[in-house]
């Protein structure tokens, strides 16, 4: 009677050994990095449906782990060599089979540093603009899911609502990404089809710019794209900031992102971060099962939808 257990012994090692190795229960890790702080509520609904897609709560042979690089606040070089070298030691010897770099400093940082800090490992970009990603030559072993967050339509959309505005109120940050945004909103707003004249609130303390929408005409309309950094230098989480404005603001407010609608806002044509992290989770998966994912594998730009 051996025999045909010792077969059948053989054709499940060649079986097993041509599967991938996750596959095979070999242990696998995926570390996440995120360009701001753990408490920011996008992070948390991005890592919820990462670790959802990946199903690290069944998967045991699957360890995930997230780093939180918190950049808005402590970005500059000193801080990036500290962060690269605390990472650099940290992971020495047991270095992740996938990286998830979530957001534009993450995906700038591991770029900067590609030659000397996880150098070779598959890096899967998620909350990065596909303009970003056209902007410089990716290495070969970086994927993404490219998203785009356009202003003008929601803007669009407030006119809709209010066709007697005399007025557009844009609020935005000092940190980087606010200033990205707004010079993207100066290239893009006067190609609106509108005579409604366009204001900045930006550069100001957060204390400055409550007063200033306490005292708008309700014909006004507010958007808000980014509030990382006030004028005064202290950081906030958007979102946090956003309710403190709406909470004074005597005109409607809107925004891009779904995250931001329980805030007091209206609405506007927003991303659903959820959608770009799953897609994420789904690239993640595959390499793990021994894919060679290449920049021709990338999916295309995560649509936004009207809320």
């Amino acid at each position: 009677h051996w025999l045909p257990f010792a077969v059948c012994m053989l054709i499940s090692l060649a079986v097993s050994l041509a599967l991938p190795q996750s596959a095979t229960g070999q242990p696998k890790t995926v570390l996440t990095i995120y360009s701001d702080e753990r408490q920011m509520p996008a992070n948390q609904l991005i890592d919820t449906a990462l670790r959802d897609g990946l199903g690290v709560e069944t998967h045991s042979t699957l360890t995930y782990l997230t780093e939180f690089l918190d950049f808005t606040r402590f970005g500059n070089p000193a801080y990036d060599k500290l962060a690269s070298d605390f990472l650099r030691n940290k992971y020495a010897g047991q270095s992740p089979d996938v990286i998830i770099a979530v957001g534009p400093l993450a995906f700038q940082f591991l770029y900067s540093h590609r030659a000397d800090l996880f150098s070779g490992i598959p890096v899967v970009l998620v909350g990065v603009s596909g303009e970003s990603l056209q902007a410089q030559p990716l290495p070969p072993n970086f994927v993404g899911v490219p998203t785009t967050v356009e202003a003008p339509p929601t803007i669009q959309l407030a006119l809709r609502l209010q066709p007697d505005a005399r007025e557009i109120v844009i609020v935005t940050g000092t940190s980087e990404f606010d200033r990205a945004w707004e010079a993207r909103l100066r290239r893009d707003l006067p190609h609106l089809q509108t005579s409604v004249p366009i204001r900045y609130l930006s550069g100001l303390a957060l204390d400055d710019v409550l007063r200033e929408l306490s005292r708008l005409s309700p014909n006004t309309i507010v958007y808000f794209p980014s509030f990382f950094r006030d004028g005064a230098g202290r950081t906030y989480i958007p979102g946090r900031a956003l309710r403190r404005m709406a909470d004074v603001s005597t005109a409607p407010m809107y925004a891009s992102y779904s995250v931001l609608v329980s805030t007091g806002i209206v609405g506007g044509y927003m991303l659903w971060i959820e959608d770009a992290s799953r897609q994420a989770a789904g690239l993640t998966r595959r390499i793990l099962d021994g894919e060679k994912l290449t920049q021709k594998d990338m999916p295309p730009t995560v649509p936004s939808h009207y809320l």
